[in-house]
């Protein structure tokens, strides 16, 4: 997407080398401006300042990485980048318990306890999950989550499960829900973390609180699962592991399975909302490497 406004044939707007703007667009110069593109299939539109300058459709390119140019001696800066995903579809009706079953565990003295309040799916006690009905591999998976503390010491411990196998007790890759962190540094998780990979990547920033709803939104494409927290990175990881069955045993479990949301102990207390997912193709995945530090 072209940013320069003297280009002879592919001017601000344009997608260089495919398809130029019916009309001119003009970069304001030494101020912000605005840009927003919408990538859906072929189709691709364009807004500057708030106006459209470019909608067409283009079929060269199905998936790739999102790069920003820098040509020498002409500075530019960019800030609010942000990314979002599209075609999310809800897998819970906000109404019932409709698509998703439980799976309790024989050890729990006192099973989980699954209801839909105001639009809400709460449980309460535990230990235990509730599963989808279908099945997933390749996904970008959207949630608001609140944990609901009985005190300041209490941080609600949960998870959301991946890939494990259908009527099976805490199975395939976990992100972790728990919003603790060590001497008062959110770079210091506690037990991994919200929006860790369990056991494999902790988080690198404790991003949530407790008693608020936050957003995690989950990608999960091959052995490549990224996990953003409010729109925060906070997780990056790529399974090394020879690729299996048993994700408890370090393999790379890459077939589907159903999602899940964890019931961890008595003391869980957890509201989830909003729950939406597309699926993606084996290359059509969201990649983004995060910084390793604060």
């Amino acid at each position: 997407m072209q940013i320069w406004n003297e280009h002879p044939k592919f001017p601000t707007g344009s997608l260089v080398n495919h398809v130029a703007t019916p009309k001119k667009a003009e970069l304001r110069g030494e101020q912000w401006n605005s840009f927003e593109i919408r990538a859906e299939g072929d189709l691709f539109t364009v807004n500057l300042n708030g106006n459209k300058v470019l909608e067409a459709k283009d079929s060269k390119s199905a998936a790739g990485h999102i790069g920003l140019q820098y040509n020498k001696e002409n500075r530019i800066e960019f800030r609010n980048i942000k990314l979002k995903p599209l075609g999310l579809k809800p897998i819970f009706d906000g109404k019932s318990l409709s698509g998703w079953r439980k799976v309790d565990t024989p050890r729990a003295k006192e099973p989980p306890v699954w209801s839909v309040q105001n639009g809400m799916l709460h449980v309460e006690k535990g230990p235990g999950q509730l599963e989808t009905e279908s099945t997933y591999d390749n996904f970008v998976l959207q949630m608001a989550i609140r944990t609901n503390p009985r005190d300041a010491n209490h941080h609600p411990n949960s998870g959301v499960f991946m890939r494990g196998d259908a009527n099976s007790f805490w199975s395939g890759y976990e992100s972790q829900i728990r919003n603790e962190f060590k001497d008062g540094d959110p770079t210091q998780p506690v037990d991994f973390g919200t929006g860790a990979i369990y056991h494999y990547q902790p988080a690198r920033k404790i991003v949530a609180k407790d008693g608020e709803f936050f957003v995690k939104t989950i990608s999960a494409g091959g052995r490549l699962f990224n996990i953003w927290i409010n729109g925060y990175l906070v997780t990056d990881w790529e399974d090394p592991h020879p690729e299996g069955t048993e994700v408890r045993k370090k393999q790379a479990k890459l077939t589907a399975g159903p999602i899940s949301l964890q019931a961890h102990d008595p003391t869980t207390n957890l509201d989830f909302k909003d729950i939406r997912l597309v699926l993606l193709g084996h290359k059509t995945t969201l990649v983004q490497r995060a910084p390793r530090g604060g």
